[in-house]
């Protein structure tokens, strides 16, 4: 196939899916994949009124990361497409390890990007030797299924860009080596060293333009931020995967092309890019994948990565019939609960959601299982191993009525709760004491909660503003005793009582924020509004809600 015929048959197959005038961001790590895919687009964006940009995760962690940063940085001069840089530290994520630690970074940074679509660069080697992969580690059917070309932001994300998932931690004995061809690959049948990037003898890299070490400087094309562990942004030079990517979709225009094809035309086209050298290091699985089992199957199957990823798109398609069997089972969301604060099915990322036990306990195990995993997918947490979903299966149903049942797995937990499943992030340790004065501000982070507060203006509704402006006006926590007169013909009721009444969980009642004027206990949000502090019929007033910080990405 010549590079002219791969352009067409992109172009063909993205006309249909990328609409004109699009915005695209790129995942760019420098490698030859992604510099391919960046290429590629970068022809086609003209005839179709595409807006390109490009993304580097530079993760600190290989003592090259600043050398590739630099070469995208020059790619992406040369080429006149924005790039931005996304600068991250692992240091407080490293308890979890560093592979897990870079994972949740990198989850973030891709969230962070305005962009109506955002370009992976897996290609079809990339399906053979994932569904290796997640079969070896015994996934089931949905873990298996292919990567779709195009697919929207509901379901979990993969993330890549071409450098493969050797381990963070071995990319940090990485170097570069000089090369005949400055910045350019080493081909099969090379005897250079397989580094990609030629330093000068002060060190640097020589490029159009050059990138500040100053994260808060914008240099050409490029801007740069650092993130620390603690935003939750993301690594990225690895083959990574993420979730709650904040792009309406995720496209993979490589998809059908092979890592030959990609190879074979990014030679021709005399490009440049970057390869780490632990790519040949097989102790890693995909590499040993890669570079010792395929080769070998492909000697007495020689059409196997082909028809690994067929297997792969068979697994999809009967992943989306099982995903549809569980929405038959789990039916309507259930009504909510007479007074209820909270709903009962908030399929959010990250946010929290609710299914009946009836429903489970009405099915087949199997199916209960799958509507189990396919509701624990749909909030974004992660799959449970076998044993972990068996458990959780029996627990939620056989144990007796009146039990506290929490299930914890990972980061998330499993409650029970008045005859429903809720799944949700586990929430950390909070300060009992925690004050904080509200003068007006639109939002305001609560941390006990893990959520944001809204303050939404309102006519003849909420809290009186009136009577808000003429107060010091604090947001607390619960110390035990508050009492509140919900409505003006109603007596005073203790906050333990009304929290029963709405039916808010019990995991959220000592965290719920409790809004005073002066020493005056006003609100508590999504329960009840003193009679006193209510806005009239004609009066301008507040409403305070939640929102999870999950589903509250693009608000930074």
């Amino acid at each position: 196939m010549t590079n002219c015929d791969l352009t067409e048959r992109l172009a063909a197959r993205l006309a249909p899916l990328l609409p004109a005038h699009s915005s695209i961001l790129i995942g760019l790590s420098g490698g030859v994949d992604s510099v391919v895919l960046l290429h590629l687009l970068h022809q086609l964006a003209p005839c179709f009124s595409w807006r390109l940009s490009a993304l580097h995760v530079h993760h600190g962690i290989s003592p090259n990361a600043d050398a590739w940063a630099d070469f995208c940085t020059g790619l992406c001069a040369t080429l006149a497409v924005p790039l931005h840089i996304e600068y991250v530290d692992i240091a407080p994520l490293r308890e979890h390890g560093i592979e897990a630690a870079a994972r949740k970074l990198r989850h973030a940074a891709f969230a962070r990007q305005e962009a109506d679509f955002v370009a992976l660069a897996h290609h079809a080697d990339d399906q053979a030797e994932t569904l290796l992969l997640q079969l070896l580690r015994g996934a089931g059917v949905k873990g298996v299924a292919a990567m779709p070309v195009l697919s929207r932001v509901e379901g979990p994300v993969l993330i890549t860009s071409d450098l493969p998932a050797c381990g963070l931690s071995r990319m940090a004995s990485s170097s570069v080596s000089l090369s005949k061809r400055p910045l350019f690959a080493e081909r099969a049948d090379s005897e250079e060293a397989p580094f990609a990037v030629r330093p000068e003898p002060d060190g640097t890299i020589s490029h159009p333009t050059r990138l500040s070490k100053d994260t808060s400087q914008v240099v050409g094309y490029v801007e740069g931020r650092r993130i620390a562990g603690s935003e939750r942004a993301s690594t990225g030079s690895a083959r990574t995967e993420s979730k709650n990517i904040r792009a309406r979709s995720i496209v993979r225009p490589l998809l059908h092309c092979s890592r030959r094809e990609i190879l074979d035309y990014a030679t021709a086209e005399n490009l440049q890019w970057i390869e780490d050298e632990s790519n040949a290091d097989d102790s890693y699985p995909r590499n040993f994948l890669r570079h010792r089992a395929l080769p070998l199957l492909e000697q007495r199957f020689p059409a196997c990565r082909d028809t690994l990823a067929r297997s792969a798109r068979h697994f999809a398609e009967a992943s989306e019939l099982l995903d549809d069997l569980a929405r038959l089972d789990a039916q309507q969301p259930p009504p909510p609960l007479k007074g209820e604060a909270w709903p009962a099915l908030n399929l959010s990322k990250g946010g929290e959601g609710a299914l009946e036990i009836s429903r489970l306990k009405s099915l087949s195990q199997p199916r209960a299982k799958n509507l189990l995993r396919w509701f624990l997918h749909g909030i974004g947490a992660p799959m449970p191993q076998a044993v972990q979903l068996d458990d959780m299966l029996h627990q939620l149903c056989d144990a007796r009525q009146d039990a506290a049942v929490c299930i914890a797995y990972g980061d998330y937990e499993v409650h029970r709760y008045q005859g429903r499943v809720y799944a949700l992030r586990a929430l950390g340790e909070f300060d009992r004491s925690l004050v904080l004065p509200w003068q007006g501000e639109a939002e305001l982070d609560w941390p006990a909660l893990g959520a944001r507060l809204i303050f939404e203006h309102t006519q003849g509704r909420g809290i009186s503003l009136t009577k808000l402006q003429n107060a010091r006006v604090t947001l607390r926590l619960r110390q035990g005793g508050e009492t509140l007169r919900p409505h003006p013909n109603a007596a005073t009721r203790t906050l333990k009582n009304l929290l029963q009444e709405h039916h808010v969980p019990p995991w959220r009642r000592e965290r719920l924020p409790l809004l005073y004027c002066d020493d005056d206990l006003v609100n508590m949000a999504g329960v009840a509004i003193a009679a006193e502090y209510q806005a009239s019929a004609d009066e301008a007033g507040i409403s305070v809600g939640l929102l999870p910080w999950a589903a509250n990405v693009g608000r930074q």
